[in-house]
């Protein structure tokens, strides 16, 4: 059986640390070996660490001062053993005791370096939120190149947790994350990893269970946020031209834009950044990026004609206008209903 690493970074988890864990030691699937990278934890994590890796011989724990959640993984990937390795955050769990037989299964049926599954979104008591559409249900268990893998399968969802790797592909192309990244860090490291392997698989396994919670990260407004969206953009198009398949290659230019263009949607709708757009666009230095777009959109779309404030603004008012018409429909649509019921 090949021995499977599953890399944990921990930081502030102790509220759900634990159900983490005991979901992946109840798999049937027993060749695992855990990786705890405790980031400088401050509350109970650390002692909820050692007590795990006391109790159960496969698991280890690393702990470190405070560096983030790409160094963590980095620490990870360096230590691991196994065949493959899988990525889970701590306030997560694995809704599915076979979900590593499966996964570990399609990978050696079909010979592919990465092999992908599904989630269920899901609030702070395990209740799921709402229900995901398979929309990738077309591709399960067909041999997908890198570019249908992109295109056609991760679509705009880079979440890394939902992969296992084959280790070999990471290591022997240094593969890493960025240190210092908080947001869209899983997005690079795709954007290095899907350029070096030669296939993947789709399961329709819907196994992990994703916490969305306010804490996150992905919901917090932040500049740091912003850098990190622009700046995984601007890497999209300057690596893009190293890529030797050529579809591939328009396919990473065209990440680059979605990310530089929805970036700007969120400056132009949430109103922390809309406020500060003009020192945002300045400080983040984003004529640059602008200027990329620009030659690789300006024959797609009008907006792309637009310097970053000025996108903010379209943006914004976009959302409003469209906003307004979908409130008029409703009241049409009530008003309709009331008329018919008399």
């Amino acid at each position: 059986m090949d021995l499977i690493s599953v890399v944990i970074p921990v930081y502030n988890a102790g509220e759900y640390l634990s159900v983490c864990l005991d979901h992946i030691l109840c798999q049937t699937y027993k060749n695992i070996e855990i990786l705890l990278i405790d980031d400088g934890s401050t509350d109970v994590s650390p002692k909820i660490c050692d007590k795990y890796a006391t109790e159960d011989s496969r698991i280890r724990v690393f702990h470190k001062a405070n560096e983030g959640v790409c160094v963590a993984r980095n620490i990870g990937i360096k230590n691991a053993k196994g065949e493959w390795i899988i990525f889970c955050d701590a306030d997560d769990y694995w809704m599915d005791k076979t979900c590593l037989a499966q996964l570990v299964e399609a990978g050696n049926k079909y010979d592919v370096d990465i092999v992908r599954g599904d989630y269920r979104p899901v609030d702070a008591e395990g209740n799921e939120l709402w229900q995901v559409r398979d929309k990738r249900k077309t591709y399960a268990y067909k041999f997908l190149t890198p570019l249908e893998f992109l295109a056609e399968v991760i679509r705009n969802e880079f979440f890394l947790w939902l992969n296992l790797f084959r280790r070999k592909c990471i290591i022997d192309n240094d593969i890493t994350f960025v240190p210092g990244r908080i947001f869209l860090e899983d997005m690079e490291f795709f954007m290095h990893l899907l350029d070096k392997i030669h296939s993947a698989i789709y399961i329709p396994l819907f196994f992990y269970a994703y916490r969305k919670s306010g804490n996150s990260v992905s919901f917090k407004f932040m500049e740091k946020k912003l850098e990190d969206a622009f700046g995984v953009s601007k890497k999209f198009m300057l690596y893009a031209p190293t890529v030797g398949e050529p579809l591939l290659r328009q396919e990473y230019y065209k990440r680059g834009c979605v990310v530089y263009y929805e970036t700007m949607r969120t400056m132009g709708i949430e109103t922390p950044y809309f406020l500060h757009r003009e020192e945002l666009c300045r400080d983040l230095d984003l004529f640059p990026i602008y200027k990329c777009a620009w030659r690789i959109w300006m024959y797609f779309s009008p907006l792309s004609y637009l310097q970053p404030q000025y996108a903010c603004v379209w943006f914004r008012y976009w959302y409003k206008a469209r906003y307004a018409c979908f409130c008029f429909k409703c009241f049409v649509v009530s008003a309709f209903k009331r008329i018919v019921a008399r």
